[in-house]
């Protein structure tokens, strides 16, 4: 008795070909929509290697932003308390100018002490008050 198997080859060989051609469509497919080059270690590993040591460094460059931005922020707070110090510090200067005149009495001398008393104590509140996320600024306690 005689046996024979019917195989058709070049069925076999065409359906691996479409199978392949498939799996490289998918691939290209997937590297357009993600604009990825490497997808994973068989494509390239030390690229994926590469790749993810420049994705740390991007991370880390990108929280360093961060962290420069709070710092612009924090820094124009107390710029902008410095400024206010500042005018008040100019206030009390002219004040001192005038009450050094020999024309003024006493009571006017008197008067403007008051308002340099006053300057004083809003320079120290402004001191003691400018913070940044819960961190007092300007009281001489920050040494960031």
């Amino acid at each position: 008795m005689a046996l024979r198997v019917n195989f058709n080859f070049e069925a076999a060989a065409t359906h691996t070909a479409i199978l392949s051609n498939e799996r490289d469509m998918n691939k290209s497919l997937l590297r357009l929509s993600t604009g990825l080059r490497i997808l994973n270690a068989a494509d390239d590993s030390a690229g994926l290697f590469i790749a993810d040591q420049l994705m740390v460094v991007g991370s880390g460059l990108e929280e360093g932003n961060r962290n420069i931005q709070t710092g612009l922020s924090a820094l124009r707070i107390a710029e902008s308390s410095a400024g206010q110090i500042f005018n008040r510090l100019n206030e009390i200067y002219k004040r001192t100018v005038r009450a050094a005149n020999d024309i003024n009495d006493p009571n006017a001398r008197a008067s403007l002490q008051r308002e340099i008393n006053n300057l004083v104590d809003a320079i120290q509140k402004i001191g003691t008050d400018t913070e940044y996320n819960g961190i007092k600024l300007l009281d001489g306690t920050f040494c960031g």
